[in-house]
């Protein structure tokens, strides 16, 4: 048995006394089924621990040659650990990598370490969540389609702009294309909430969701010169899908809010969406448990 491997070893022992208190298991070496040929695939070292939601896996491979390890191993690793389903990479080398190696790293979160900068308390803190995600839902208009009848002729007018003032209520009064959007959108969410979270939570659409109302005469007009004209019929089509930010949890605002009856823990990040500053807002009980999430635009300065 080699120096480095002696090391490893150690190491091994160190995360254990570090970690097990915490309820983490760690092995070494430790064997996981492949997800694409079934077969049980060997790992130097592995670590497992359970959050509230799953159960976290990371690998640790280590390289005990006696030079920098190159692209080739860095690649083999990026397909392992997508076989193995991996939440996290550790690639360990005694001599450093290439920086075409740490390029590759990089880009596919393969964390990157020497045996001298692997230790027990590192590995912890990556254990401690450092920032949080932000999921978002995202409608888009691909069309706005209204039929109405002009001279007792049944007349069609489309539009995909958010911009469009052709739109009043039965008061005669300008409705913006967004908030009929927003009607869109609570109407979904009561009516029809397995289509709001049909689709997947990765940025992909799912597109052509379309919802038509009859209208009664005189509950929405279209606008063309002076002439208000009754709306029959309005058809809806739009996109959605789900967007997130990653926020540093420290440059949050965390604060606490005492009701006469109830205390709340209240939690804000701010980030931007199409250079759109906006803040998202987390509300939760004492037990941290997340009553509701908003999304509200920063009001310009």
């Amino acid at each position: 048995m080699d120096i480095a491997w002696r090391e490893f070893e150690k190491l091994v022992t160190k995360l254990e006394n570090a970690l097990s208190p915490i309820g983490a298991i760690i092995k070494s070496p430790d064997k996981i089924t492949d997800s694409v040929t079934g077969q049980l695939r060997e790992v130097d070292g592995s670590i497992r621990y359970k959050t509230k939601d799953k159960e976290i896996l990371i690998i640790i491979e280590c390289r005990k040659r006696g030079q920098k390890q190159d692209i080739t191993w860095i690649e083999q690793l990026v397909t392992k650990s997508k076989n193995l389903k991996a939440d996290k990479t550790i690639a360990v080398s005694s001599k450093g990598f290439s920086k075409s190696a740490q390029i590759l790293a990089i880009r596919n979160e393969i964390i990157l370490k020497t045996l001298s900068e692997l230790n027990p308390v590192n590995v912890t803190e990556w254990l401690i969540p450092k920032s949080i995600v932000n999921l978002f839902r995202e409608i888009k208009l691909i069309s706005l389609t209204a039929t109405y009848y002009d001279n007792e002729q049944v007349k069609v007018y489309s539009t995909d702009k958010l911009e469009d003032t052709s739109f009043f209520d039965k008061n005669k009064k300008s409705i913006p294309v967004l908030l009929i959007l927003g009607s869109v959108e609570d109407y979904l969410s009561v009516h029809k909430p397995e289509i709001l979270f049909s689709p997947p939570l990765d940025g992909s659409s799912k597109d052509g969701i379309s919802l038509s109302q009859t209208m009664s005469e005189g509950d929405m007009y279209l606008k063309f010169e002076q002439q208000f004209l009754s709306v029959s019929q309005l058809k809806v089509t739009i996109e959605l899908c789900y967007l997130h930010t990653i926020t540093d949890i420290e440059q949050g605002r965390h604060y606490t809010y005492d009701s006469s009856k109830n205390k709340f823990q209240i939690s804000e990040f701010d980030s931007t969406n199409d250079k759109l500053p906006f803040t998202f807002r987390h509300l939760a009980d004492t037990k941290s448990k997340i009553i509701s999430s908003s999304l509200e635009p920063n009001k310009p300065k």
